[in-house]
């Protein structure tokens, strides 16, 4: 298997990923983010938990956020 899709599976990680920075960005994220014009569009590709699109979105921008997995 897989060791990424090993660690996401394992419910003790995703747990403590889901309090990782709820809904902040990071300092250099937020240094880039001023660049952007106030309500750009963003497409966030390969987002996987969200925390960097959710964080967008609250910042008021429009956002997209695409995943890909394998089947």
């Amino acid at each position: 298997m897989n060791p990424i899709r090993r660690w996401y599976e394992n419910k003790k990680n995703v747990e403590e990923m889901l309090t990782w920075n709820k809904n902040r960005l990071k300092k250099w994220e937020l240094s880039v983010v001023s660049y952007m014009p106030t309500g750009a569009k963003i497409l966030d590709v390969g987002c996987g938990m969200g925390r960097e699109a959710f964080a967008l979105a609250d910042l008021g921008f429009s956002v997209r956020a695409l995943i890909f997995q394998r089947k």
